[in-house]
């Protein structure tokens, strides 16, 4: 892909500030997994107010809204990724990154934590569980 796309800045793994600055100064996140199970990187991306291309599933289906804060392409369409990211690239202006920072700050880990118990105990059938 670097060869492909000598333009593009590829920099590896980030953390801390690095991370901070890598969001802050992007144009865009762009997602292309198919197997993240909750993507705290998306949260990051929104909470930088980055326009965000994913999947439609897990935290990005969640949270992305479509056509506002990113692109969601579905998981079972071939080139669905590459589509959403041509819509990213014709519309990013359009897009409202102040929407998708606020949408992610109202969010607070008791709140996760409570909503997925919620989701564990409707795949167990309403039983309760035990503390």
């Amino acid at each position: 892909l670097q060869s492909r796309h000598p333009d593009v800045l590829f920099l590896g793994q980030q953390t801390g500030l690095d991370l901070s600055r890598t969001y802050a100064c992007a144009d865009a996140f762009l997602f292309p997994s198919r197997s993240e199970t909750f993507g705290n990187v998306v949260l990051e991306a929104l909470a930088s107010g980055l326009p965000v291309v994913a999947y439609d599933q897990a935290a990005a289906g969640t949270f992305v809204r479509d056509g506002v804060t990113g692109y969601l392409a579905p998981s079972d369409q071939r080139n669905g990724f590459q589509q959403a990211v041509s819509k990213l690239l014709n519309a990013n202006a359009s897009l409202d990154r102040e929407y998708a920072r606020l949408s992610v700050t109202r969010l607070r880990p008791i709140d996760v934590a409570r909503r997925f118990a919620e989701i564990l105990r409707s795949l167990r059938g309403g039983e309760s569980m035990a503390a």
